[in-house]
């Protein structure tokens, strides 16, 4: 008996196991303070950023509640041109080519054309450009008609 007790007196076996846990617990300590250095920090700069988004937000708010219809919230209707067979895919080919092209650009030159001539595809390409400036996060000049507008006063609808 006095053999197994000196036997388990003198087995360091489990010491590796205390050094884990202390090595571990202390890791875990580490982290935490950091944790707590940190958030104050990231919790100032999203503070921050969500003030500035907010403040957009105001902004366009302000835009939209001006009254102005432009793009898909105009009430325009598409004139149904372009590849035969296909509806409104002269309205679609001509969004693509905005957003794909300088959409800025895109939208003075139709702009142009359908107040000199507004016909069916002028007006389509119109529509499509103001919608594309809107998707695009860009503004609709100011005082310049909309293609529902145009198209109502034309009286091609």
């Amino acid at each position: 008996m006095l053999n197994a007790i000196s036997q388990f007196k003198n087995d360091e076996s489990g010491a590796v196991t205390v050094d884990w846990v202390v090595l571990t617990a202390a890791i875990v300590g580490i982290a935490l303070a950091v944790i707590a250095l940190v958030s104050g920090g990231v919790q100032t700069a999203s503070s921050g950023i969500n003030d500035e988004l907010n403040t957009a937000g105001a902004f366009s708010n302000i835009f939209a509640s001006a009254g102005i219809p432009y793009g898909l919230d105009s009430g325009f209707v598409p004139f149904q041109l372009g590849t035969v067979g296909i509806p409104n895919s002269g309205y679609d080919e001509f969004y693509n080519q905005a957003i794909t092209l300088d959409t800025q650009a895109y939208y003075d030159t139709a702009y142009l054309e359908a107040t000199n001539n507004p016909g069916p595809l002028e007006l389509d390409r119109l529509a499509a450009s103001e919608q594309a400036l809107i998707d695009g996060g860009l503004d609709v000049p100011d005082g310049n008609s909309s293609a529902a507008d145009l198209q109502a006063s034309s009286g091609l609808i």
